[in-house]
């Protein structure tokens, strides 16, 4: 008998740990990460207990207005489920009772975000299943690129070209705790680009990196001469590694040096994990593709991952 509860502060330490056991829970759903933006969104989140009193699932989720979003500020929310204690029945059960909770609580929609595969520790993709038997409908999709790590690298002939060449130039690539450069590269490069801003601050940056420096690290490429060429921020979790921001100078993308800091990930950063994930190349929640940074990370060797977005009514 599955009962749901909504989640406390006080429950925090005991959120974390079945995040960190569990079969699809990363970084993002950690509470010092999802509670960076606490002031920005009323959290909703629910907790699956069983008839023991033992937590077999976490639902990352906040409320806006008389829906329930899972979650609208993590790229992905999704239930997160143990390895055992929790089958596919299971799952069909907590579906029921949560959607019972929401309507009582006076909810009339809940927007689902799943977490992607590629994030898997185990499989773990019977929400899915609960959804169609619920009558969810696909609200949007976008598309991401991913490397798998360990298997040939995929780069076309023009991105192995540019790996040598930063080889024969001297480029350094490595570890950096300059996040303000960084973040004034990224920040110059979206404004000239799409007049837009990160969706992370500096100080928020700096915040979580702090928080977390085994998980989010800067990897930075300098010329000869120290002057800085590319960057990216990335999130480690247990099977990805993701690259959450990546800026280039002019003289990086004349350079064409991000193919380079691709390897350097590949060879250096993916250790223990199974992907490289660059990101979602989507506009317009999915509705618009944006052909030429797809292409980018086609010619990195990304190949495409689903991010599906799924409405359900109440």
């Amino acid at each position: 008998m599955i009962s749901i509860v909504r989640y406390d502060p006080s429950m925090a330490a005991r959120w974390d740990d079945f995040v960190r056991q569990s079969s699809n829970g990363t970084l993002l759903h950690l509470r010092g990460y999802m509670d960076y933006h606490s002031d920005r969104f009323t959290d909703c989140s629910l907790i699956a207990f069983d008839s023991r009193g033992r937590i077999v699932g976490l639902l990352p989720a906040n409320a806006d207005g008389k829906t329930i979003r899972s979650h609208q500020g993590l790229t992905y929310g999704g239930w997160i489920t143990g390895t055992r204690h929790f089958a596919s029945d299971t799952m069909l059960e907590a579906w029921e009772k949560m959607a019972g909770w929401m309507r009582a609580a006076g909810f009339s929609e809940l927007i689902y975000k799943p977490i992607p595969q590629i994030y898997h520790r185990y499989p773990a993709d019977d929400d899915l299943y609960s959804l169609f038997r619920l009558g969810a409908q696909l609200e949007s999709c976008q598309i991401s690129s991913a490397i798998p790590v360990g298997e040939p690298w995929l780069g076309n002939q023009d991105a192995r070209q540019k790996v040598r060449n930063a080889g024969r130039d001297g480029t350094e690539i490595r570890r950096s705790s300059d996040f303000p450069l960084f973040m004034e590269m990224l920040s110059q490069r979206l404004d000239e680009k799409y007049g837009a801003v990160p969706v992370h601050s500096l100080a928020e940056m700096e915040l979580l990196a702090g928080r977390f420096p085994d998980n989010i690290r800067l990897i930075m490429a300098y010329d000869p001469s120290g002057e800085p060429l590319a960057g990216t921020i990335i999130y480690r979790m247990p099977t990805v590694v993701h690259t959450q921001y990546i800026a280039t100078t002019e003289a990086g993308r004349r350079q064409g040096v991000f193919a380079a800091v691709t390897s350097h990930l590949l060879e250096n950063e993916c250790n223990g994990c199974r992907w490289l994930d660059f990101g979602t190349s989507c506009e317009q929640a999915g509705r618009i593709l944006n052909a030429s940074l797809n292409r980018q990370k086609y010619g990195l060797g990304g190949r495409p991952v689903a991010h599906p977005t799924l409405r359900l009514p109440l």
